[in-house]
């Protein structure tokens, strides 16, 4: 009897190690998604200004042409 209790702990042990290494594993792949999700964040927050300051851009020249047309009609 006293062997059988010690199996079975030592079975329940063995089976919450790997739920401790299933568990760091998960972990670890959520870690690389979240890094390669705010890779993406920041790569269309860089596009998304650069797109911003183009628009302005046109928007100024828009502005420039207008009074120049204003200016010779």
């Amino acid at each position: 009897m006293f062997w059988k209790k010690r199996k079975e702990d030592h079975e329940a042990i063995l089976h919450l190690e790997e739920m401790n290494e299933n568990l760091k594993e998960s972990f670890s792949r959520i870690r690389t998604d979240i890094e390669a999700v705010k890779g993406w964040l920041e790569y269309f927050q860089t596009k998304q200004q650069e797109n911003d300051n183009k628009f302005k851009e046109i928007q100024d020249r828009m502005e420039e042409l207008g009074e120049v047309v204003s200016y010779i009609g």
